[in-house]
């Protein structure tokens, strides 16, 4: 289970480094405001995903029992 959140975490990582790659290569205003809107996005799935973890936890008990 932590390796999961790891790997999401680098991949997190991974986008938002190659979308500021893009930013920084091609400054236009409206590469982003659509690359802003898509790193938030995927920052609120990313948390989204992290607490739906943790109450599903939460409700089955440690180690499913």
């Amino acid at each position: 289970m932590i390796l999961d959140r790891l790997f999401a975490a680098f991949a997190l990582i991974l986008v938002c480094g190659f979308l500021s790659i893009v930013v920084i290569w091609v400054p236009r205003p409206d590469l982003i405001i659509v690359t802003g809107i898509v790193v938030l996005a995927v920052i609120y799935d990313f948390y989204r995903e992290l607490r739906a973890h943790a109450r599903r936890r939460d409700e089955v008990g440690p180690r499913g029992a």
